[in-house]
């Protein structure tokens, strides 16, 4: 293991000792409900990520990722989220300069924010139908209670409330790496 930190903040760590074709770089942030200033934004503002950059749609992000043999996994949770690539590692100079730029300049375009947030709205209404689901939510605010972010989920209203600038706001304000993990 080795460790670095760059001029501007954030820790990487390096693991050398696995030697595969495969290279898989974790950049982590800040960015999970916790830091929420609107309930649901976080889990929105990182499902937006791959959906487009001022230079390439979401079409052109995936088309460019399966042409390297590489996949991007994004995670949110309730701490922090989690951007992971998974390349090649002969195909890591193509694919590294298109995740870079996803998480430096998602540029969160309108009609994919419109169908985000249809699709969520369904998953939603889906989920408050089961029983497993609406337990968890009951749970955990009776645990933490309702004013924490971990005792709250995203309901159909929060959603309809949320605006695109909302995600382009906790993107600016959050999204910056504090560790990176190679």
């Amino acid at each position: 293991l080795q460790e670095f930190r760059l001029d501007n903040g954030p820790a990487i760590f390096f693991f050398d000792q696995v030697q595969q074709p495969v290279v898989k770089i974790d950049v982590l942030f800040k960015a999970g409900k916790w830091f929420e200033t609107k309930n649901g934004v976080s889990n929105l503002t990182a499902s937006m990520l791959e959906k487009g950059t001022p230079t390439k749609s979401s079409a052109e992000i995936a088309n460019t990722f399966d042409q390297c043999g590489a996949s991007l996994e994004i995670t949110p949770g309730f701490d922090f989220v989690s951007v992971s690539l998974y390349s090649l590692t002969k195909k890591l100079n193509e694919a590294l300069p298109l995740f870079i730029e996803i998480l430096r300049f998602s540029s969160f375009p309108q009609q994919e924010f419109k169908q985000l947030t249809d699709i969520q709205l369904q998953n939603i209404k889906v989920n408050n139908e089961k029983n497993s689901h609406v337990a968890s939510k009951v749970i955990r605010k009776s645990v933490f209670g309702s004013g924490h972010p971990y005792g709250n989920s995203m309901e159909e209203d929060d959603l309809k409330k949320t605006e695109q600038q909302d995600l382009i706001n906790f993107y600016q304000t959050c999204f910056s790496p504090f560790e990176i993990y190679v």
